[in-house]
């Protein structure tokens, strides 16, 4: 028998203040709000203390933080 570890990663989603854990994810920052149902365009992306584009692979990153984007005139 092989014991396999799950890796936890957990998301911090600021416009619902709110946290969130994502099993096993493998893929890209972009694919991560996909999966948590997140636009885009409404967050800038922070792993592990770095800020990060939607094309960085974040396999194994142990925080994440999306950041709601403030704008106005």
């Amino acid at each position: 028998m092989v014991a396999t570890l799950s890796r936890e990663m957990q998301v911090f989603i600021e416009k619902e203040h709110k946290t969130v854990a994502v099993d096993d994810f493998s893929g890209t920052a972009g694919e991560l709000l996909r999966r948590v149902g997140v636009n885009p365009e409404t967050v800038i992306i922070v792993v592990d203390g770095l800020l990060v584009t939607e094309e960085v692979r974040v396999d194994g990153a142990a925080k994440v933080e999306l950041l709601s984007v403030v704008s106005g005139g």
